[in-house]
């Protein structure tokens, strides 16, 4: 499991380790913008496998970006590391701000995920030549106004701003506030978000520039240089000085966009019309286009839970007629001190018999486990649990079966046996849901399996006591060469699914066209081919 610190001042250094030469031109991809925006995005970080590893806390729900190389970073094993903390957490795996380059790479790991590409996220970027030029006549309006600055203001001049120069900025920042005029919650929070921010003027990884005039400035601006892209992240600019805004964009670019700089981040709008209309103005090259990526596991193609038979046993799901031989097998205390696991500390006073089953029910809702009914002879014997999907086709499983007088209980992993034949595998019991953690083994604790005392063996009530006893499997080897069966038949089927969509790979849906609309009535860029990667 990954251990994750919180974004703070402190970690800037650390952090433009890898922002430093990141080239993912999103401004999301930045240390400022995390410390900036740390009160809404909840940011920490990790690292692994030689990566970045940023997880966000938005709006109740934890979501990853994507992971930052360093110079030796190995991406895919960052992502099975995020993989991995996002199962021993039981959280949804969710890889927000994805670069539109990786959206190929991600689509190909994961067989099941939704995607979205919300307009209002997506950044500005320009041309580092464009708007240290503003040539050809597409820029006459942005050169006028300049002209028009320069005639009013003759002594007014740009310069990069150091640490003595934050009087200067704090008495911008109140000249600016008197005449500031939008009211909503959202601008008086980025306007004080970005005092706090400047005050930061003078490090080694922020580039701060302004327009003086008389001792007096007219306009900040901040920046951040993340491999070929500027990432300007402040703009402020006093109104009544009419130019001054196109006369500090070209001159901030005429200053910092240099060495290598090609490209020039201004951020996204936040859905404001104004901010979008100025941001067009200056005719970026092209707008960066963010993913949100949640990925799914294989429950989604199974509308009910199946039915598995093998010669004396039926696996089939959970009724109400099973509600008082679940309640007791869940109750069995026997049973349960295998996996460390008291179902006290999460019960809601619910009648047990309701209690459990309902658990059971929600977990398969949710997509996290599926509980299967083990019977014998049509009576409720055990269980079996398939849960911790780790979203590219595979799970943990767990089987519990139960006779009149005593609980047996047995867990398999993905992972080999050890020599000494225990589970190798383990899981965090306070991290897993309900009925998954009440046939969960706590960390470092296994229970017997082929060690264990007689009494401990499910196999007991599986085979006859005529037969040999090493002729019939035990419980766990039957679910899991059932289970093999089973995801063999749901990868055949998820293919047949796949060719039979091929024909129409690429082709807007009527959810696309109504996106496309939509756009176009607002006036938006809208670029049609951007996800077709993802459809073929």
């Amino acid at each position: 499991m990954l251990t994750f610190t919180p974004v703070t001042q402190r970690d800037i250094a650390r952090l433009r380790r890898y922002y430093k030469s990141c080239e993912y031109q999103l401004c999301e991809y930045s240390a400022l913008v995390k410390l900036m925006w740390r009160s809404h995005l909840h940011p920490s970080w990790a690292e692994g496998a030689g990566c970045l590893i940023v997880r966000n806390f938005i709006d109740g729900q934890y979501c990853f970006d994507y992971p930052v190389p360093g110079p030796d970073g190995d991406e895919d094993a960052a992502l099975t590391l995020i993989e991995d903390d996002c199962r021993e957490r039981d959280i949804p795996l969710v890889l927000s701000v994805v670069p539109q380059d990786k959206a190929e790479r991600l689509a190909a790991r994961y067989p099941y995920f939704r995607f979205s590409s919300p307009r209002v996220w997506r950044d500005y970027i320009y041309a580092a030549e464009d708007l240290r030029d503003f040539a050809g006549r597409r820029y006459s309006g942005q050169r006028n106004h300049i002209n028009k600055f320069r005639k009013l203001y003759p002594d007014a001049a740009f310069r990069p701003l150091g640490k003595s120069d934050l009087p200067l900025i704090t008495q911008f920042f109140r000249d600016y506030e008197a005449v500031f005029t939008k009211a909503s919650d959202s601008a008086k929070n980025e306007l004080r978000c970005a005092e706090k921010m400047l005050r930061m003027t003078g490090s080694p990884h922020f580039l701060v520039g302004g327009m003086e005039l008389d001792g007096r400035l007219l306009s900040v601006a901040m920046a951040e240089r993340c491999g070929d892209t500027l990432q300007i992240h402040i703009e402020k600019a006093l109104y009544g000085y009419e130019g001054v805004y196109p006369a500090t964009v070209q001159a901030f670019a005429q200053e910092f966009a240099v060495d290598g700089v090609r490209w020039l981040n201004r951020e996204d709008d936040a859905g404001d019309k104004g901010l979008r209309t100025s941001k067009l103005q200056y005719l970026p090259d092209h707008l960066g286009a963010k993913l949100r990526f949640d990925v799914l596991n294989e429950l989604v193609n199974i509308t009910e839970i199946p039915t598995l038979t093998t010669a004396r046993l039926t696996l089939d799901a959970l009724t109400d007629a099973d509600k008082t031989a679940y309640a007791a097998l869940c109750l069995d205390d026997d049973r349960n001190r295998w996996w460390g696991y008291d179902f006290r500390k999460d019960f809601d006073g619910t009648p047990y018999e309701d209690y459990f089953l309902a658990v059971a029910r929600e977990d398969y809702a949710r997509s996290r486990a599926v509980n299967f009914a083990v019977r014998l002879d049509g009576a409720l014997i055990g269980e079996v649990v398939l849960y911790r999907f780790d979203s590219r086709g595979g799970a943990d499983s767990a089987a519990v079966s139960r006779r009149a007088s005593r609980a047996t209980a047995t867990a398999r992993r993905r992972s080999p046996p050890s020599p000494t034949g225990r589970s190798t595998g383990s899981t965090s019991p306070t991290s897993s849901p309900n009925a998954i953690r009440k046939t969960t083994p706590p960390t470092g604790c296994s229970p017997p399996v082929c060690t264990a005392p007689a009494r401990m063996r499910p196999s007991s009530i599986l085979i006859k006591k005529s037969e040999p006893r090493m002729k019939r499997p035990p419980l766990h080897t039957i679910v899991q060469r059932r289970f093999f069966v089973f995801t063999q038949k749901l990868a055949a089927f998820a293919a047949r699914r796949q060719a039979a969509a091929a024909p129409y790979a690429g082709s807007p849906s009527a959810a696309d066209g109504e996106q496309c609309k939509a756009e176009r009535q607002n006036g938006d860029f809208h670029d049609g081919n951007q996800f077709r990667i993802l459809l073929r």
